[in-house]
């Protein structure tokens, strides 16, 4: 989706987000200089809109700050009347499930996630109409909307789905269905077809397919459920449950729903980013090679050690050396693009940067090849430094190729 940039919406005081954070404020003050209990609950919609502010005190303060960075977008996107009825729709049905005993005030957190993705939903639908917002304030708009939903994704655990994952996900289609047709009169969506992130799409909806399969055909179990770590096993002497044809495998299954879900929301942001810069062919390519290399890198590696050094070593399972591939081909290439915004730049390196440092620090901690570690962060760096010198090749070809024509056409 092309982004592009429409006339500036006459600058309006968010006055209703910033009443609403100085209600939130004022509770979470009385609760701290009180300590006492809030008799606000019961009231219809007022009850609803305390309920975030109760809880752990330092959560429902990052919520604070986080509703008002998104609110005073949300509220431009929307107007303030909208806004306002947004708000009451949601407050609403967090205090219906609430009185209904779905949610109760040992959960804030539950409806402070759904007030935060409904906003996220208006940022999504603001962004792609357009509407601008100066570079500081989109740097913290992504900055709220990224951990945000990353908080809204953590409700995903290996054995359950929490609450709030559903309630969000509603929340979320409110906000984007709410700020649709209230943006349409500025200026419909206009698709650059050459440019719409056909790899990394086809390339989420695979890895869901997968799993499906992998569930269906495990009669409703997980991949760990079945393998134990969910990784394929390399022996020191010779192959233990491992093929030359596994890696080719291994990139497309997932230990659990919270392992796809999370390789899911990297791909697309890091994905999109890549393929909006370096082209479709050249996203697969990296993509591909730079999660099988890695792992086939360290098969051979393990294999030509000497004997005892290894007694096992783990294939992990999952996307994440190729997803580290992108972060390897974006990380000198994304900032120099002109097909996309500020913003995605901002929130490619933003991801990026979260990823590389989770994964410098666990391998501080376990070191490289280690069988006990949990994740498989050797691969992660592998993929990383393939995704790097695929891109440089990449592009060196490209440019020497485009050099000969040049000169085939002078002559």
């Amino acid at each position: 989706m092309e982004y592009i940039p429409i006339r500036e919406k006459k600058h309006r005081f968010p006055y209703i987000i910033t009443a609403l954070t100085t209600f939130y404020l004022a509770l979470v003050l009385s609760r701290v200089l009180l300590r006492g209990p809030l008799t606000l609950l019961e009231t219809p919609i007022v009850g609803a809109l305390a309920l975030p502010a109760l809880g752990n005190v330092a959560m429902a303060v990052q919520s604070l700050v986080f509703l008002f960075i998104l609110g005073t977008y949300a509220e431009k996107v929307l107007g303030h009347w909208f806004f306002l009825a947004e708000v009451f729709v949601i407050g609403g049905l967090v205090q219906f499930l609430w009185l209904s005993g779905f949610v109760s005030t040992t959960t804030p957190a539950i409806t402070q996630v759904a007030m935060l993705m409904g906003l996220v939903g208006n940022v999504l639908i603001g962004a792609a109409r357009g509407i601008t917002a100066p570079k500081w304030h989109q740097v913290l708009i992504v900055i709220a909307a990224f951990l945000s939903t990353a908080r809204w994704l953590s409700g995903i655990t290996t054995t359950a789905i929490a609450l709030s994952v559903p309630l969000g996900l509603v929340a979320l289609a409110i906000g984007l269905l709410a700020a649709i047709p209230l943006t349409s009169t500025e200026r419909p969506f206009a698709i650059d077809w050459a440019q719409f992130p056909y790899t990394t799409l086809s390339l989420t909806l695979i890895l869901v397919v997968i799993f499906g399969v992998e569930v269906g055909l495990n009669h409703g179990r997980y991949l760990g459920a079945v393998m134990g770590s969910g990784s394929l096993q390399i022996g020191s002497y010779g192959w233990n449950a491992v093929t030359w044809s596994s890696p080719l495998l291994s990139i497309w299954l997932h230990q659990s729903l919270n392992h796809l879900v999370n390789n899911v929301f990297m791909l697309l942001i890091l994905g999109i980013a890549v393929e909006r810069t370096l082209g479709h062919w050249r996203t697969l390519i990296i993509y591909l090679l730079g999660g099988m290399v890695a792992a086939y890198i360290k098969i051979v590696y393990v294999l030509l050690a000497p004997a005892g050094l290894f007694s096992a070593v783990a294939i992990g399972v999952g996307a994440s050396a190729a997803i580290y591939a992108l972060i390897g081909a974006g990380l000198g290439t994304v900032v120099f693009s002109p097909k996309i915004s500020f913003a995605m730049k901002f929130l490619f390196y933003l991801a990026a940067l979260r990823l590389v440092v989770l994964m410098a620090e666990r391998l501080r901690r376990t070191g490289f090849f280690s069988a006990t570690a949990l994740i498989d962060d050797t691969s992660h760096l592998l993929g990383f430094l393939v995704g790097a010198f695929l891109t440089a090749a990449l592009l060196l070809w490209a440019h020497y190729h485009s050099r000969q024509v040049d000169t085939f056409t002078m002559l």
